[in-house]
């Protein structure tokens, strides 16, 4: 299954943001508190798309918070990689590293196309801010869901203990 094949009740609408709920837990708590930072960092992308400021204010408010965002999820994924590879011999790991490196090769996507975009043409800017809110709500959820999922229960039913 991949990150993209899973549905959810968990609130991912891109104009909204992400909401917390109990269903996106993995039930180890360091992890946990990692995702609800992440997800607060895509509602901080999606609270500076939908801000009211100039165009220029805006696509420079957009980049910094793409930024803070991607070198937060470095740090949260360099903690989980050592938990998967590090603590355990999870046989999905080298796989689950690979879906790391393309969610930030598609970032890096976005945010060349954010940041080649004519800022004059508000509406196009605008349209890649929702697709990359649409990118990031789903990648995620459906990351914690699936993928995060299978190593919790690996890691749980292996007796590993996680801090």
């Amino acid at each position: 299954m991949t990150d993209t094949d899973a549905s959810t009740s968990t609130n991912t609408d891109a104009r909204s943001g992400i909401e917390w709920s109990e269903q996106l837990s993995i039930g180890i708590d360091s992890i946990d508190r990692q995702h609800k930072t992440l997800i607060s960092y895509i509602n901080e992308l999606n609270n500076a798309i939908n801000k009211d400021l100039t165009a220029n204010g805006k696509k420079d408010l957009v980049t910094i918070v793409i930024n803070k965002l991607v070198n937060y999820t470095r740090i949260h994924f360099v903690y989980e990689e050592a938990i998967i590879f590090g603590f355990s011999s999870y046989p999905e790991a080298a796989d689950h590293k690979e879906k790391h490196e393309k969610l930030f090769k598609g970032v890096d996507v976005f945010k060349e196309r954010i940041q080649s975009v004519d800022i004059n043409d508000i509406e196009y800017f605008e349209e890649l801010c929702t697709e990359l809110m649409m990118y990031m709500n789903e990648w995620l959820t459906n990351h914690i869901l699936i993928e995060d999922m299978q190593y919790a229960i690996y890691i749980k039913e292996n007796g590993i203990k996680v801090k």
